[in-house]
């Protein structure tokens, strides 16, 4: 559990300061290699809150410098934003 959370952490920390190479990604599908987010990352955004892409590309970056992805993140989000909240 430690571990996890500090994963978690240390990931919002390289996300923040833009070192996305030094994101760690295990058991998870990578949505945009570009800031090495994932499907999970997308998941917990919307759980904290962000209910629309501006809100997770605030939060996570994705999509900034690879537009190509932008589609998958709109459906995730939508996907997340249906299980959780209905």
């Amino acid at each position: 559990m430690v571990d996890k959370a500090f994963d978690k952490a240390a990931n919002d920390y390289f996300r923040g300061v833009g070192k996305y190479e030094k994101i760690i990604v295990e058991g998870a599908k990578v949505v945009d290699a570009a800031t090495q987010t994932t499907d999970k990352d997308i998941e917990e955004a919307v759980l904290e809150g962000a209910a629309d892409l501006d809100a997770v590309q605030r939060k996570l970056k994705v999509g900034i410098g690879n537009p190509e992805v932008i589609p998958e993140v709109e459906q995730l989000i939508r996907f997340y934003r249906e299980k959780y909240y209905g």
